[in-house]
């Protein structure tokens, strides 16, 4: 039976959901922030598709997949399935859209890896694992976003914005 891990998190101010859907899709940068990724290599990559190859290592048991991987920039989405590699089945997706306090981040993956005593034995702590690495991946996604402060000019939570909340103080 597959797993599903369902993250998300909220970016609170006028920031543009296209510019932090852009920094979802650099994916070599991923090891940065995501403790148990070692290695990410983007094989091919252009405005709507790619390819990527992915090592991690989860409390000592290695795992390699290659997934091909799906970009939507008009719905700011990202999709990814397994192609080869450790997993029966490995996809999901990312998802940036607008919310009433600025923008959401969504990431969905449901994964199976196939073999049930190895299912058995590290499926509980992958799923852990799987849930805080995404966690940190979006904790990490949002402190950059709001440290760049790249909100759109004269939204909510702009730098204009926010200088007069400062002075009106």
């Amino acid at each position: 039976m597959a797993t599903t891990v369902k993250t998300a998190i909220e970016i609170e101010g006028g920031y543009d959901a296209a510019t932090v859907f852009e920094k979802i899709r650099k994916l070599d940068d991923y090891p940065r922030f995501m403790p148990d990724v070692r290695r990410v290599r983007i094989l091919e990559q252009d405005d709507r598709t790619g390819a990527s190859e992915w090592d991690i290592e989860i409390e000592g048991c290695p795992l390699h997949w290659i997934e091909s991987d799906r970009f939507d920039g008009l719905a700011n989405s990202f999709s990814f399935d397994s192609v080869d590699g450790d997993f029966d089945r490995f996809s999901g997706r990312w998802q940036v859209f607008e919310c009433a306090r600025g923008l959401r981040v969504e990431f969905e993956v449901e994964y199976l890896v196939g073999i049930p005593v190895i299912e058995d034995i590290i499926g509980p702590i992958l799923k852990v694992k799987m849930e805080r690495n995404t966690m940190k991946m979006l904790e990490h996604l949002k402190a950059e976003v709001e440290g760049s402060r790249e909100a759109v000019p004269g939204s909510a939570g702009s730098k204009q914005d926010s200088a007069a909340a400062r002075m009106a103080a």
